[in-house]
């Protein structure tokens, strides 16, 4: 039971940095060909896809939930800086 908990994890970590290196791909390298822009479009969210299924949807809620910065009734700045 611990060994396949681990090859989970290792699994996912695998998946969740192959589609970082992709989201940061696509912002670094922006591409003009609507067909690539859907293909990896299309992969971040197949590694989403997957990442959901080891986790049972935690990854996608989680992307979900909103950051401290744009939490209702929280001013911006307030950590001191405007």
């Amino acid at each position: 039971m611990v060994q396949l908990r681990g090859d989970v994890l290792d699994e996912v970590t695998r998946l969740y940095f192959e589609r970082r290196r992709l989201q940061v791909e696509y912002a670094l390298v922006p591409v003009e060909d609507p067909t690539l822009q859907a293909g990896r479009r299309l992969r971040v969210d197949e590694l989403t896809a997957q990442i959901d299924a080891l986790t049972g949807g935690f990854f996608s809620r989680h992307l979900a939930q909103p950051t401290a910065s744009t939490r209702p009734g929280e001013a911006r700045g307030a950590s001191g800086s405007s």
